[in-house]
């Protein structure tokens, strides 16, 4: 995947940026790379598969957080299908315990917004997962980027 780790309002502008006609390189140059948590960390696959003829699709995503940590993860996910017309869907888990190895997670993401279905070809793509050990402050990591959506295999 072409990763373009953004911050908050950084990755909203890149994904703004990137849904209104600029390059993916134009687009990454909306603010500066994420800082995580020590320890605490996600990345996006390079493709995803795509459910039901588009209502929906199916990201692993990898991360790693200190062991015995809770996690919640978000993804989102913006496709343009065709001019003006924009597919976008949102996926969510948790809480999940964290191992303090490298994990994945399968997030289904559920094409709604403009009522639009997933289609093969580029994607632009947002995760996020949060840990918030017991009376400390959360920490958060974030990775976003281009990736390929493409039909998915049989099992």
């Amino acid at each position: 995947m072409r990763t373009l780790p953004l911050s908050g309002l950084a990755g909203s502008a890149m994904i703004l940026g990137l849904l209104c006609g600029a390059s993916p390189a134009a687009a990454a140059t909306a603010g500066p790379a994420t800082t995580a948590a020590p320890g605490l960390s996600i990345e996006l696959p390079e493709d995803a598969g795509l459910l039901a003829g588009g209502a929906g699709t199916s990201i692993t995503v990898t991360f790693q957080c200190t062991a015995g940590e809770s996690y919640n993860m978000f993804v989102e996910l913006a496709q343009v299908v065709e001019e003006g017309r924009t597919a976008t869907g949102t996926g969510f888990t948790g809480p999940g315990t964290c191992t303090g190895s490298s994990q994945t997670e399968d997030l289904l993401v559920v094409a709604g917004g403009g009522f639009y279905a997933f289609r093969e070809g580029e994607a632009v793509a947002r995760a996020s997962v949060s840990v918030c050990p017991n009376g400390q402050t959360c920490g958060q990591a974030m990775d976003a980027g281009v990736l390929e959506l493409r039909e998915a295999l049989p099992n």
